[in-house]
């Protein structure tokens, strides 16, 4: 019997949650399923070359390539269009707020079952007031677990429209690289110490956190900085201190190399918390206010668990007085060209994050496509963008 294929779609989230967790899931149902991955978060271009799994990159409406309402039936006809090229059974969507366009290809396929991977720990934003129509449009709602569960007092707490499972990370112990190993595929020397950066950059409370925290690192003598994007806000301008040996490290899943890091200071988000903890990294846990996630609480929950947990600290930082976006937290950086779009499969990362982040309308392909699927996104493409689509480039 063969094996069923199961999409796994997430939204553009604050950092990388949902595709962390989507990668997660994936890897575990290789065995019983075949997993694809979609996702409008341009962390996307790192699965399809390091976890081989396959995988569409679906650009997000805060891109601006279409209307509102032409996005919400674009990523509609694009879901359907994967199910019917793929024969998918399920679409599991991992975000805050299901889009339209997800709820519409449920709708318009009545065979394809629709699960909600809802994380818990909800700040009390304005979405929490349509908690009960979004559930009430799906087959199935999953809880993936927090180490800080006991800390919840958000809308999704005591709501019993959902299975909870255990903690969802990619870090696995028996998959993780040594201290020598994953310090070699880093490019770190072995002797010197190592520390892990992840708080981010964007909103000016978060460029504040990423100074101080890299100010608070430079009389550790000998010191290799770890950062998963460059250190720079919006403008390009540095965030960092002079005198630091810093290295933005694109490697993917970070949670395989973990054991090369001596300490860590990251954001108490569910990715970081759920990777470090079980890696036994001594990491300072700093909170963002950002997106949904109720950070603050899982923040307390370690400076609880900390008293039987050692290796973890919580930096008490205080929030600062800004207005943020309750709806949308993206930003949008960019104009786009109006040009045909280009159409590519690659799974390279590096080809693949220079497609993404170009001003340019791309339009992902998994790999293997069949030419009648090429030939339906040509549709979906011309439908959306106008009549500019003349071109495949591969």
């Amino acid at each position: 019997m063969s094996k069923p294929t199961i999409i796994l779609a997430t939204s553009n989230g604050v950092g990388m949650g949902h595709l962390a967790r989507a990668s997660a899931v994936a890897l575990a149902l290789k065995p019983v399923a075949n997993p694809i991955i979609v996702s409008m978060a341009g962390g996307i271009a790192e699965i399809p070359s390091f976890m081989g799994i396959r995988c569409e990159y679906i650009p997000g409406r805060d891109r601006l390539w279409m209307s509102r309402e032409k996005w919400d039936a674009y990523l509609r006809d694009r879901l359907l269009a994967l199910v019917d090229e793929t024969d998918a059974k399920v679409l599991s969507f991992d975000g805050v707020v299901p889009y339209p366009g997800v709820i519409a290809a449920r709708n318009a396929n009545p065979q394809l079952k629709l699960v909600w991977v809802r994380r818990g720990l909800w700040q009390k934003k304005p979405q929490r007031f349509i908690l009960g129509l979004q559930a009430k449009m799906m087959d199935a709602i999953v809880e993936p677990g927090d180490i800080a569960r006991a800390y919840d007092f958000g809308p999704t707490a005591k709501r019993k429209d959902s299975v909870l499972t255990a903690p969802v990370s990619l870090f696995r112990k028996e998959d993780a690289l040594s201290r020598e190993d994953a310090r070699k595929a880093l490019g770190l020397d072995q002797n010197r110490p190592v520390a892990l950066v992840q708080l981010g950059t964007g909103d000016s409370d978060v460029n504040h956190k990423m100074t101080a925290a890299l100010e608070g690192l430079l009389g550790w003598k000998d010191l290799q900085v770890i950062l998963t994007k460059a250190p720079i806000d919006k403008d390009g301008n540095s965030l960092a201190p002079e005198g630091l040996d810093i290295k933005v490290a694109r490697y993917f899943p970070l949670a395989k190399v973990l054991h090369a890091f001596d300490a860590g200071i990251c954001a108490t988000g569910y990715n970081g918390v759920h990777e470090l903890l079980p890696a036994q990294v001594p990491t300072v846990f700093v909170s963002n206010i950002r997106g949904t996630d109720d950070q603050e609480a899982r923040a307390l929950a370690q400076d609880h668990i900390n008293r039987g947990l050692r290796h973890v600290a919580n930096l008490g930082l205080r929030r600062v007085a800004l207005v943020y976006r309750f709806l949308n937290p993206h930003i949008v950086v960019q104009v786009t060209k109006q040009e045909p779009p280009v159409f590519g499969d690659s799974t390279d990362s590096a080809e693949l994050h220079k497609l993404i982040k170009s001003a340019s309308r791309f339009e992902h392909l998994i790999t293997g496509a069949s030419p009648a699927y090429v030939a339906k996104r040509k549709e979906i493409a011309k439908t959306a963008y106008g009549d500019l689509v003349e071109i495949i480039k591969k």
